[in-house]
C-alpha cells in the first residue's frame, strides 16, 4: 500500500507506477492520503516511526489552518534575526532556485538528520521556524515532528513556493 498527501498528490500514484516497472506485485494507491489511512487504519500506520497510530491524536485540519501564513506576510518576517527558514522542496520542485537566497535552509523531508538539526536548533535557541514546500501540501505531516522537536513558533507559506511566485506576479502586473 502506497498513500501520500491524499486526491491531490501524485506521489502515491508516480510511487505504484515505478514498483509496478519494477515487477513489484499487488501494489496499491491509497488515494485518500495518509491521515485518512490513519483514521481507517491505525494498527498498519505508522507516524515518526510509531505504530498503531492513535487516531485521536491526529491533527485536525482546522488546527493545520491556523499555522498557514500568507505569501506576503511570510516574505515580511525575512528581515528578522529570530527565524530559521527551511525550503523543503525536492530537487526536481525546486530547479535550482531559491525563494529566499542566504536565508533559507534547504533540506528535503527523506534527509532526518538534516531536518532534525533544524527543528532542534530552532527549539534551542527559541527561534521561529518558518517551512514552505511547492504547494502547501507536503508540509501537514511536518506538525508532528516539529511539535515532538519542542519547536513553539513555526508558521507553513500558505500555498507554498507556487502561491509565492502568485504573489509576484500579481504584484507586477498591478
Amino acid at each position: 500500500m502506497v498513500y501520500c498527501n491524499g486526491k491531490t498528490c501524485k506521489k502515491s500514484y508516480k510511487a505504484t507506477q515505478k514498483c509496478r516497472d519494477h515487477s513489484i506485485p499487488n501494489v496499491t494507491a491509497y488515494d485518500a492520503g495518509i491521515f485518512d489511512w490513519a483514521r481507517a487504519y491505525p494498527q498498519e500506520a505508522i507516524l515518526l516511526g510509531e505504530t498503531p497510530v492513535d487516531p485521536g491524536k491526529l491533527i485536525a485540519k482546522s488546527d493545520f489552518k491556523k499555522k498557514l501564513m500568507d505569501p506576503a506576510k511570510f516574505e515580511a518576517l525575512m528581515a528578522r534575526n529570530d527565524i530559521i527558514v527551511l525550503d523543503i522542496r525536492d530537487r526536481f520542485q525546486r530547479e535550482a532556485l531559491s525563494l529566499f537566497p542566504g536565508i533559507e535552509k534547504r533540506v528535503y523531508l527523506d534527509d532526518n538528520a538534516k531536518l532534525d538539526k533544524y527543528l532542534e536548533q530552532a527549539a534551542r535557541e527559541n527561534k521561529t521556524l518558518l517551512v514552505y514546500d511547492a504547494a502547501g501540501k507536503q508540509v501537514r505531516w511536518l506538525m508532528y515532528r516539529i511539535e515532538k522537536k519542542g519547536v513553539k513558533s513555526y508558521a507553513f507559506m500558505k500555498g507554498g513556493a507556487h502561491a509565492y511566485f502568485a504573489s509576484l506576479r500579481n504584484q507586477f502586473n498591478n
